[in-house]
């Protein structure tokens, strides 16, 4: 005597009115509990398979209002049976729900969400790092780097057969370039597919192999590149430059892409936050006493910036819209901000001393030093 069906919605833990979002949930969670990859007992197995069976025909509108008016009579039972009694593809079953599960733990690799690339066949990528100054961000311009790939071999044009001859049928997988292994039980069956070890997936076999490359199809070659910079670029930003990455093996492949990771270097003088520059500029003590304009250099530009009488050493000049560009330019230019710094020497001369004595006697005295403007004039004449 066959066992009685469950309830469909009670398979999934759901009321009879529930959308399908609520849906499309239920069956998730039962997905995870029984996961047919892990579990391989048949009663683990089974609830899948009930569970999959009552996803197949709620998830479908009109399967499911058959469902709601005629029970389990109402919809093709024996296909959706039928299903499961066949093999089942393990690498089909993850790529059909694996778009439910992009937030789960086993779904991830390297400790983030990893999208299948739709380059098939594509060459390996590189990444490397990319070192640039803040004067690149700030002016652009171009790097010149040199990096190792592989490209295709010139001598047998990236099929590694002697000559470039035509390759021959691999008699091991008979050209798929996959072997497949049956695993599972009896009415529940997995298939794995690995890479054909003779012709390592390509599906060919070479009769003679090419000596430059010895039958890869491939060499490695050293390159110059000129990367060009945009003003605003900083540390941190990642750029993919198509096809230059590794030529496949054997051909067959669009080259992969080179990866580049942009390392921002420090410089002395220079900080840069978000799109501000902040330059540190040293002035003369005469120069913060008695005040005036100096000429201050921010990496290729001259710009003229006023010192106030008795400018303190932290004192901050700000210039507006010449800090660093936005890359995307979807933003203002950022703010130059001068940071001064009065320089103290550090050995100084006997008559320099008794200036200085001289000015501690002032500030003693109380005297107004306005009236002392022959004095402030040497002062200022000689560190200058």
């Amino acid at each position: 005597m066959s066992k009685r069906k469950r309830d469909l919605y009670e398979v999934l833990g759901i009321p009879r009115n529930a959308d399908q979002n609520a849906i499309k949930k239920a069956y998730r969670k039962k997905v995870l509990k029984y996961r047919p990859d892990i579990n391989k007992d048949k009663e683990t197995l089974s609830l899948f398979r009930e569970a999959d069976e009552a996803y197949k025909v709620l998830k479908d509108e009109k399967k499911r209002k058959m469902y709601d008016q005629f029970g389990h009579q109402g919809v093709n039972q024996q296909a959706s049976s039928s299903a499961y009694q066949s093999n089942v593809d393990i690498n089909e079953f993850f790529n059909n729900v694996g778009s439910m599960f992009e937030d789960d733990f086993f779904f991830k690799q390297g400790g983030g969400k990893q999208k299948r690339s739709n380059k098939k066949g594509a060459g390996a990528s590189i990444v490397i790092k990319l070192k640039i100054s803040l004067k690149d961000g700030y002016e652009g311009g171009k790097k010149n780097i040199r990096y190792t790939h592989y490209v295709s071999c010139e001598s047998c044009e990236g099929n590694g057969s002697q000559g470039g001859v035509s390759l021959k049928r691999c008699n091991k997988c008979d050209g798929s370039g996959q072997k497949k292994n049956m695993q599972g039980h009896s009415f529940f069956q997995f298939i794995s597919v690995s890479v054909c070890s003779k012709c390592e997936g390509k599906g060919q076999e070479i009769e003679k192999i090419c000596q430059s490359c010895l039958g890869e199809g491939r060499k490695k070659k050293e390159e110059p590149l000129a990367i060009p910079l945009r003003a605003g670029i900083t540390g941190g930003m990642k750029f993919s430059i198509a096809g230059r990455g590794h030529a496949t093996v054997r051909g067959g492949g669009i080259s992969g892409d080179l990866i580049l990771h942009v390392e921002e270097e420090k410089m002395d003088s220079y900080h840069r936050e978000n799109n501000d520059l902040h330059r540190l500029s040293y002035i003369n003590i005469p120069d913060a006493i008695c005040g005036g304009y100096v000429k201050i250099k921010v990496f290729s530009k001259l710009y003229r910036v006023e010192v106030p009488k008795g400018c303190q050493s932290g004192h901050v000049v700000k210039i507006s819209q010449k800090g660093f560009p936005s890359y995307d330019r979807t933003t203002s230019r950022g703010d130059l901000y001068i940071h001064f710094y009065v320089w103290m020497p550090k050995d100084i001369s006997i008559e320099d001393r008794k200036l200085f004595q001289n000015m501690q006697s002032f500030k003693k005295d109380g005297k107004n030093m306005v009236e002392k403007a022959n004095f402030f004039d040497k002062f200022k004449k000689w560190f200058s």
